[in-house]
């Protein structure tokens, strides 16, 4: 998900709204790995979904 929308549900579930605000990757002073995987939005960790669903079908998502 993205930052945004993740703001999105989060504002959601709490009732009131949360704001985003982006903030330069390099403000951070992270190493490079950590850059691209904040750059990247989806960052560095994959996962196939359907698969872990398959294998754990309670797996719950980021809205439940």
């Amino acid at each position: 998900m993205t930052p945004r929308r993740t703001v999105e549900l989060v504002s959601r579930s709490l009732g009131r709204e949360i704001t985003y605000r982006q903030v330069p990757v390099g403000a951070f002073g992270l190493g490079p790995d950590a850059e691209r995987a904040f750059a990247d939005e989806r960052g560095l960790w994959r996962a196939d979904l359907a698969a872990l669903r398959e294998r754990h079908p309670g797996l719950l998502d980021f809205r439940t």
